[in-house]
């Protein structure tokens, strides 16, 4: 799996979605044969044609579900972990093993019932032997079709996890809701960021990039994600910041002094802490937004209750003080990647 799905998953039918789809094909399907060929030889390769192609047709789409599917064995841990916050991948290969059985049982079925139709003695016995065959088939399928629902759920997380490339440097941007996160990712960015969707939050995530010296670097805003107390996260929420841990090469984390996005400055310290104790082991630079508007008293207030040796004061939405930001994140960067 690459930073961006290089094809979307195709939709998972339902066991009664793919047998009408094979019985509705079987049904238009019509051997050529001869008008002189005796009665019994036209039924017995009619209904061989129509056995032959109800069960390729399902065979066919379970490989093709099977094979839709990334590979699990090479995915980069961001993404495994990722993955795992929703359901568990040694489950989602049995799954798509237990199609690939399936696959195997039902080609070994459908040249039984060839050979069945092939030797037997009337157009009669024919068609009940091909009646038969139907029944066996839309059983097998029929049994598959939980693991198919749980596929198709599968499906639409993967579809929808964010285009994020692990292996480029990458600057997570962390902080309190309305601080100018997404400003600042548009302000380093190089072109329009990407708005994607994340699976485990209902707000959007920013992904810009930008180069310098011929170095290409990740930027991302995680609204959702890092704005708010550990403790107040759930399960999914908590395994999704886990996630993060594996590619963010630097955090910037932000904080409004003016308190124009609504929360305290000491609300917005106390969620800087807890993230900074999360993340322990990466680089934080912290800035200071909206200078702008904040008051000398504020931004001493902001000042005396982090414990930082260098803060960036900015204001991302007219890119003051960003080049300088910029220069130091490329520092970071470099003494990290060499």
């Amino acid at each position: 799996m690459s930073a961006k799905t290089a094809r979307k998953i195709k939709p998972v039918p339902t066991a009664e979605k793919l047998i009408d789809l094979a019985f509705k094909k079987a049904s238009r399907q019509s051997a050529p044969v001869p008008r002189t060929l005796p009665a019994l030889l036209k039924a017995k390769r009619r209904e061989e044609t129509r056995v032959k192609t109800a069960y390729q047709v399902v065979n066919s789409k379970l490989l093709s579900i099977v094979k839709d599917f990334p590979s699990f064995d090479n995915i980069h841990p961001f993404y495994r972990d990722l993955i795992n916050t929703f359901y568990n991948i040694n489950d989602i290969r049995k799954a798509l093993g237990s199609l690939s059985g399936s696959s195997a049982i039902i080609l070994s079925l459908m040249r039984r019932y060839i050979n069945k139709i092939r030797s037997c003695n009337t157009p009669r016995e024919a068609q009940k032997l091909r009646k038969s065959a139907f029944g066996r088939l839309a059983s097998i399928v029929k049994k598959l079709d939980d693991r198919l629902h749980y596929l198709e759920d599968v499906r639409v997380i993967l579809n929808h996890l964010p285009g994020i490339d692990p292996n480029l440097p990458t600057v997570v941007v962390a902080g309190a809701p309305n601080v100018g996160k997404s400003s600042l990712v548009k302000a380093i960015s190089t072109a329009e960021p990407e708005i994607a969707e994340y699976p485990f939050t209902t707000r959007d995530i920013i992904v810009g990039k930008f180069k310098h010296n011929h170095i290409e670097v990740q930027v991302i805003d995680t609204p959702g994600l890092l704005d708010r107390p550990l403790s107040k996260r759930n399960k999914i929420e908590l395994q999704a910041i886990a996630a993060l841990k594996n590619i963010s090469s630097l955090i910037i984390f932000m904080l409004d002094p003016s308190e124009s996005c609504g929360i305290d400055i000491t609300s917005q310290v106390n969620i800087y802490n807890e993230i900074k104790n999360q993340f322990s082991e990466t680089p934080f630079f912290i800035v200071f937004n909206k200078m702008d508007i904040a008051t000398h008293e504020q931004v001493l207030k902001a000042k005396n209750l982090i414990d930082a040796d260098e803060i960036f004061l900015i204001v991302a939405i007219s890119k003051k003080g960003v080049t300088k930001l910029l220069e130091k994140i490329m520092i970071e960067i470099k003494n990290i990647i060499t």
